[in-house]
């Protein structure tokens, strides 16, 4: 007897993937998109769901079973009433948690019950993950709509690179955002270990490395690695060398190409000193230290980084330099070049496979070194035309603070995605460097062929912590890095931006229900700003601002001080959900739909009348100084909409008050720019600028 009866939803769209304006009966809250689905007619309505293995389930799908139903319980509660019974049938993979485990999976709701299979334990976790994402609420209770689902990923590796080296991170905090990646199928952590800044896990070979700041035990590494697999995520460590490694040269100054200062070094200049690697005690010390490492990570990728080496260590050093001529090593690069072999000869003969910045692909090295291009798309082509597999994190950095659509809307196969471009040069008008030219775009770049494209193991978006703390860790990941999930599973033709903002606030109040805690510690964070004093009118003038983007933080707080944690910047959301609403409904008033004008007239009254509350709350704590110039233009904008709508005279500042939000978006629009130009007092800025455009313009 079938499950269900197919119904088309009202837009026509029932194969989700190769849909470009999805419907919202296709995509219903899903995120990511699955491959295929097909929706039928009725909705099931349960109190609870009861997961029949249809043979004895191995410990860890018993545990994602468990997982499952208490997260369902914290999502709909415990209520009489019919239950739904899964039938789940699970094979073993042998590949599981490699690059060629088996993740694909049926997934059938019907009401009679549901069926869920897949050829291993990756399926079964993205099933269920799905099956969660199509609860529904409402005021009967829990339903579920009939359907089916084909499901599978379109990359394999699916990473989240997160630096614990700058700021370390608690495993309490690591263990929510695992939880919260299984729940959207990321399915790597990328554990950035090593910095400048810290060696943040125990060594017992070299025990000084551990002198700088706070580490994970031994035990804890092996717990972190644990938890992840049960969740189907693989954990993959960086160790990076020979540059970022202060910590360790500070432990091990013998290994230093260059004297260490006396002084610590903070910020930036903890990325200067780097190793020598003319010296056989430093391939000596990588050896020994990775193969310690090595018992810790059962994954057969291990990255060593090789990013920001500052040549300097190298061409400034005399016997360096002798080396080189003598070896007959025309330059740095070179030089890097033959260390990254000596490193990849040995993990190759541990038995791993190394993974490098695209930083090690400027000259020769080993073809089974896997290059990661963060610079630029172009370096994804250079890498694979050199016959390299590669990882793709160019377009993914959370750090620029950029927005979920910034992210969304780049595919991992696209060669000029990333990149300044000749126009955004041409505005800046920056001296020729090096620099310039490593991020630059390469307009001549050809498409990648479907051979290229085979190199592509997977994608990895990052979060790098110089200004994150652990408090900051859920909001700066959440819920960005669920719109960046659905970027790497679902199908590149999937483009519609608005569908995507309202699946991603749906899938954000998911992960904040089931133990996220973003929204809580922006809450507190926000707190801090008044003396723990609650302002609603600070809340709402805060929703209508957003971050600086593109570094412009990193260069407030190490030039003129900013405190981000304890600041605006650090508590306003790049996704901010009024903003999204605002300038949704301000475009579709431009044109013409006057029905948006309620709730236009709703949302600008309300930051109308917050920014005249707030000024007394600005006047009376320091750490919101920054925000008077631009809580006056909120007002000034605000308040022109209103009049607009009301048919009455606008503000006689509107026009210079657009004009200073424009330039501050536009200042902080690319990376040359962000460096070049003046920017937003605090470093955040009127976030509904294109809707107030469209409104006053």
């Amino acid at each position: 007897m079938p499950l269900f009866v197919f119904e088309q939803c009202s837009a026509g769209h029932v194969l989700c993937r190769g849909v470009s304006g999805a419907c919202a009966e296709d995509t219903r809250n899903l995120m990511p998109v699955p491959e295929h689905v097909t929706w039928g007619k009725k909705q099931i309505n349960f109190s609870a769901i009861q997961i029949a293995w249809d043979k004895p389930a191995t410990p860890l799908m018993r545990e994602a079973g468990i997982r499952f139903e208490r997260r369902l319980t914290r999502l709909i509660g415990r209520t009489g009433g019919p239950v739904f019974t899964l039938h789940i049938r699970a094979g073993s993979d042998p590949d599981f948690l490699t690059l060629k485990e088996r993740e694909a999976y049926h997934l059938e709701a019907g009401a009679q019950g549901g069926i869920l299979t897949a050829d291993g334990p990756a399926g079964i976790l993205h099933g269920l993950a799905t099956l969660l994402q199509m609860v529904e609420r409402g005021p009967r209770g829990a339903s579920l709509q009939e359907g089916k689902i084909e499901d599978g990923p379109r990359f394999a590796w699916r990473g989240v690179l997160l630096d614990v080296s700058r700021h370390f991170v608690t495993i309490e905090t690591l263990k929510r955002q695992l939880d919260a990646m299984e729940l959207v199928k990321l399915n790597v952590l990328h554990w950035h270990l090593s910095d400048g800044t810290g060696f943040r896990v125990e060594s017992r070979v070299f025990p000084e490395i551990n002198r700088i700041g706070p580490y994970y035990t031994q035990d804890q590494v092996r717990e972190i690695v644990a938890y992840a697999a049960a969740r189907g995520i693989r954990v993959v460590p960086e160790i990076d060398v020979p540059g970022h490694a202060y910590a360790i040269l500070r432990a091990y100054p013998n290994l230093s190409a260059e004297p260490l200062p006396k002084v610590e070094y903070a910020g930036e200049k903890a990325n200067i000193p780097a190793m020598d690697p003319t010296n056989p005690a430093t391939l000596k010390f990588v050896k020994a230290l990775y193969s310690e490492m090595e018992t810790l990570f059962p994954d057969v990728y291990f990255h060593a980084g090789g990013d920001e080496v500052m040549e300097k260590q190298w061409t400034e050093n005399a016997r360096i330099q002798a080396y080189m001529k003598a070896h007959d090593i025309p330059d740095a690069a070179a030089l890097q070049g033959e260390f990254t072999a000596e490193v990849a000869r040995l993990l190759h003969d541990q038995g791993r496979i190394m993974i490098g910045w695209d930083e090690v692909s400027t000259a020769p090295v080993p073809k089974d070194v896997v290059i990661e291009g963060w610079r630029g798309s172009k370096w994804t082509a250079r890498a694979i035309r050199s016959g390299h597999d590669v990882l793709v994190s160019s377009g993914y950095y959370l750090d620029l603070m950029r927005p979920s659509a910034a992210h969304y809307t780049i595919d991992p196969y696209d060669v000029l995605a990333e990149g300044l471009t000749p126009s955004q040069i041409q505005e800046a008008r920056p001296k020729p460097s090096a620099l310039i030219d490593a991020f630059s775009q390469n307009p001549a770049e050809q498409p990648l062929t479907q051979e290229g494209q085979a190199h592509v193991l997977g994608v990895e978006e990052a979060l790098w912590t110089e200004l994150v703390s652990d408090q900051m860790i859920d909001e700066r990941l959440w819920p960005r890095s669920a719109a960046v999930a659905e970027r790497f599973w679902s199908s590149p033709t999937l483009i519609d931006v608005s569908d995507m903002h309202r699946r991603l606030k749906a899938t954000q109040t998911e992960l904040e229900e089931t133990g996220l805690q973003s929204e809580a510690h922006v809450r507190v964070m926000r707190l801090a700003l008044t003396g723990g004093h609650p302002d609603a009118a600070l809340n709402s003038v805060l929703d209508a601002l957003v971050p600086a983007q593109n570094y412009v933080l990193n260069r407030l707080h190490d030039k003129k001080g900013l405190d981000v944690e304890h600041s605006p910047a650090g508590v306003v959301d790049p996704d901010s959900w009024d903003v999204l609403q605002f300038n949704e409904l301000a475009a579709r008033f431009a044109n013409g739909d006057t029905t948006a004008a309620p709730e236009l007239k709703k949302i600008a009254g309300q930051w109308f009348e917050a920014s005249k509350n707030v000024q007394i709350t600005i006047n009376t704590y320091p750490a919101l100084k920054d925000l008077s110039s631009t809580v006056q233009d909120l007002s000034s904008l605000s308040g022109a909409v209103l009049a607009k709508l009301d048919g009455s005279a606008r503000p006689s500042d509107t026009d210079a008050a657009l004009q200073r939000q424009e330039t501050w978006a536009h200042n902080t629009s690319n990376m040359l720019l962000s460096v070049r130009r003046p920017q937003a007092p605090g470093g955040v800025y009127v976030g509904g600028v294109s809707g107030f455009q469209a409104l006053l313009h």
